[in-house]
């Protein structure tokens, strides 16, 4: 299916990471450390502006420079974001990569997008189309916290009232809910949906879900 612009949702978080070959010996000298964006809906909108394609970002940012940081991201590798909204005395969400636990760490519950208001997004106005527009999210968003859940689904269920065709990248995270917590929240719209992408891990878990024999092989 053609289409000649993309509309993605979701949290984009303020990334840290050890600068490499950083010694970790001391916990209380100071140590550097690699700061960069994190955020799967907003890196599929910044590699479509790369290649020249249409495309928009919508999600809730703090007023202040770390807002600022990801707009200004956005908008100089071609990303639309008009349909920002930011919010003055609110934070942004971070993780931490935490290499000698081989996990991260994430400080996101208090964001400004975990704690934004769904009124705040028109998504009639956002997603009328004349069907040359195409949403991609992630399941990560609806597992966040329950504002950015309604936010999702409402986005979902108009994008479908208008035609509008879907994509959506399981993406589950463990830190954030169980994978049959997630598929809850996706099932309601999966019937709907143009493309599913999910890992080898993701399809095996599914497949448990429903009850399907998974050979290990």
């Amino acid at each position: 299916m053609a289409f000649s612009s993309l509309v993605t949702f979701g949290e984009t978080l303020i990334r840290f990471a050890p600068a490499p070959d950083q010694p970790m010996d001391s916990l209380h000298q100071p140590s550097l450390f690699l700061r960069s964006l994190g955020g799967d809906e907003l890196n599929v909108s910044v590699a479509l502006g790369k290649l020249g394609r249409n495309a928009s970002y919508l999600t809730v940012l703090p007023e202040g420079p770390m807002g600022q940081l990801v707009l200004d991201s956005a908008r100089e590798n071609g990303v639309d974001t008009k349909h920002v909204v930011q919010v003055p005395n609110t934070d942004i969400g971070t993780f931490t990569v935490l290499p000698e636990k081989r996990t991260v760490h994430y400080q996101r519950r208090n964001s400004a997008f975990a704690l934004h208001q769904p009124s705040v997004f028109n998504w009639p106005s956002v997603l009328a189309s004349d069907g040359s527009q195409w949403m991609h999210m992630t399941g990560i968003t609806p597992m966040v916290a329950s504002s950015p859940r309604c936010s999702w689904h409402s986005a979902l269920t108009v994008a479908q009232a208008h035609g509008v065709p879907c994509s959506v990248d399981l993406n589950h995270r463990p830190q954030l809910g169980s994978l049959a917590e997630l598929m809850e929240c996706l099932r309601p719209h999966l019937a709907y949906l143009e493309l599913l992408v999910v890992s080898l891990d993701s399809l095996r878990g599914l497949a448990e879900l429903e009850g399907v024999a998974v050979s290990t092989s």
